[in-house]
């Protein structure tokens, strides 16, 4: 099998993925330039981009001002809180193009399979590894996360997930025809030892196992690359995981040594971009615009520094031979001169007040960037529940755009493979027969999840609509009073479900359309039998009466209504 890069076999495959790293990187360090400074002024801890850092090493030397990186960590808290809660199970599944209905069955596995989502999610790493997501995507604007399960249990059973966010510049990507990243070759160091005990020692290079005599602590470049089996460009060898969709392999950058082949059967990368340029494969997010701004407040504050040092210990200037000896600063110092005004304190005239002003205003121009002055809870007395709500439809507001890449590029891959890897490891509910059969019935035999977003945010976009309908009805119920059928117009049971949902009310503890329609059924049938029980009550009133009329009939006896001549005249003839 031959690639494009010259190389044939699938012996050859390990320098087939050094080699495609290479062009890949090579496009990726168009961008490294940037993201180094952006991480020198904003994220200093991320600062080893186009340099490797020593550990340990100060990483503050270009920072004078902590406005940016406190802005960015609250940008990045207030996402993570806001789309995905630790506190709070912030999905919802639904099945994407099937039709079923008030399945009761269905809407209870769904939930079941919901709530293990969430609790295998939660119960992993996820937390600190989705805020490292949420600060690189407002600061570099292209974040990476890499989604695996954990080692089984000693029983076999599941052993959980782990999350790993890829640091920025130790990864390239590639797009498909739809511009979703289905390409990533990402690069990490092992000791010799460590890829011993990983990949085994006959898989290793000469170079590496002759470490193993020693200390075997030399670190080694390992290359990962993962990517479309059905690639017409790349290389896929015909072993064990060929039925896999994805191919994944393992290879020493140095020797060009290919150490494992793998496969997945979902991509396992998440890729999130802030917002791309057309023609652009990374993207670009808050801190491009506010780069500007910070490094001029930090060479603003630095200056300011200088000239505080200055006035606080001020140079001096002294008459040439006006001083006998040296001139002596310390305290009580004595310094003899020939003239009272030989030495004198040199006059810079700086004006402090108007470098704090200006300093002020380019750090609210900072935090307007990161939206930290819309996003940040104002002081004073706790804020309602009005207040709250408020607040996440801001934020609904200012990350509705890039709430909807999110969803699509992070969170919808996120909960799919988790999905299918609980699926096949029997964490989740037995499929219901009558679902495998409706999907045999309209498809292959194949579903899609489809994903309903329950966090804070989320919410919020559908409390808007839930005003809405509020608005609706305060306007026309003058309308509805006077014409009682212009109600008609409006699908109460779907407003019902509206306000539910965008107040948050669990979906579990609402009634399924089947059990909405049993109790309706169970009311009009107590009705239509209490309406009978009243009817035989009306009739056994009238019994005596009609009784009483039949037997006056059949005597011959004209009765009419009291009060009438008719009755009144055989009475009155008796009578005399």
């Amino acid at each position: 099998m031959a690639n494009n890069f010259g190389v044939t076999g699938i012996d050859n495959v390990g320098a087939a993925v050094v080699d495609h790293w290479a062009k890949l990187e090579a496009q990726a360090r168009l961008w490294f330039p940037v993201w180094q400074e952006l991480a020198n002024y904003i994220q200093p801890r991320k600062a080893n981009i186009i340099f490797e850092r020593l550990p340990g090493q100060i990483q503050t030397q270009y920072m004078f001002d902590s406005s940016a990186p406190h802005a960015l960590e609250l940008l990045a808290a207030s996402m993570q809180g806001s789309i995905t809660p630790g506190s709070q199970r912030w999905l919802n599944l639904r099945i994407k193009g099937v039709d079923y209905g008030a399945d009761v069955g269905i809407e209870v596995w769904l939930e079941q399979c919901a709530d293990r989502i969430y609790d295998a999610i939660r119960n992993s790493n996820f937390s600190s590894e989705s805020h490292e997501v949420y600060q690189d995507l407002a600061l570099f604007g292209t974040a990476l996360m890499y989604e695996e399960e954990k080692e089984p249990e000693v029983d076999g059973s599941f052993g959980g997930l782990r999350f790993s966010t890829i640091h920025p510049g130790y990864f390239a990507i590639d797009e498909d025809a739809d511009g979703y990243v289905n390409m990533v070759f990402r690069r990490f160091k092992m000791s010799a030892r460590a890829m011993a005990a990983e990949f085994g020692e006959s898989k290793i290079s000469q170079a590496v196992r002759g470490q193993l005599a020693k200390a075997g602590t030399e670190m080694y470049w390992i290359i990962q690359a993962v990517y479309p089996r059905k690639d017409p460009s790349m290389i896929a060898g015909p072993g064990t995981y060929k039925s896999m969709p994805y191919v994944s392999y393992w290879a020493e950058e140095g020797s060009k040594n290919l150490l494992r082949e793998g496969g997945y059967r979902d991509f396992p990368y998440m890729c999130p971009r802030w917002s791309k340029t057309t023609g652009e494969i990374y993207g670009r997010g808050p801190g491009y615009t506010a780069l500007p701004d910070v490094k001029t407040l930090n060479k603003a504050v630095e200056l300011k520094l200088r000239a505080w040092a200055k006035a606080i210990d001020p140079p001096i200037k002294v008459r040439d031979e006006g001083v006998v000896g040296a001139v002596r600063l310390t305290p009580a110092g004595l310094t003899h001169v020939r003239d009272m005004d030989a030495v004198q304190v040199l006059d810079l005239g700086g004006h402090f007040d108007v470098a704090d002003l200006e300093e002020e205003k380019i750090r609210q121009a900072i935090a307007r960037i990161f939206f930290a002055d819309q996003l940040q809870m104002q002081e004073g007395p706790q804020m309602t529940a009005y207040e709250v709500q408020v607040r996440y439809e801001l934020m609904q507001r200012i990350l509705g755009p890039t709430l909807g890449r999110l969803e699509v590029e992070f969170l919808d891959r996120l909960v799919q493979r988790t999905f299918w890897i609980l699926y096949r490891r029997g964490v989740l509910p037995e499929m219901p027969a009558n679902l495998i059969q409706k999907v045999k019935e309209q498809g292959d035999g194949k579903f899609k999840l489809q994903i309903h977003y329950e966090g804070p945010l989320a919410k919020a976009q559908r409390f808007q609509e839930s005003i809405a309908v509020q608005r609706f009805f305060q306007i026309t119920l003058p309308v509805m009073e006077a014409h009682p059928e212009a109600a008609d117009i409006v699908n109460i049971d779907e407003v019902m479900k509206l306000h539910a949902l965008s107040v948050g009310i669990p979906a579990r503890v609402m009634n399924t359309q089947a059990q909405i329609e049993k109790i309706r059924q169970a009311r009009a049938d107590a009705q239509q039998q209490q309406a009978m029980a009243q009817n035989a009550e009306s009739m056994g009133k009238a019994a005596p009466m009609v009784a009483a009329l039949a037997q006056a009939n059949k005597a011959g006896i004209a009765v009419s209504p009291v009060g009438s001549p008719a009755a009144q005249g055989p009475i009155a003839n008796k009578a005399a």
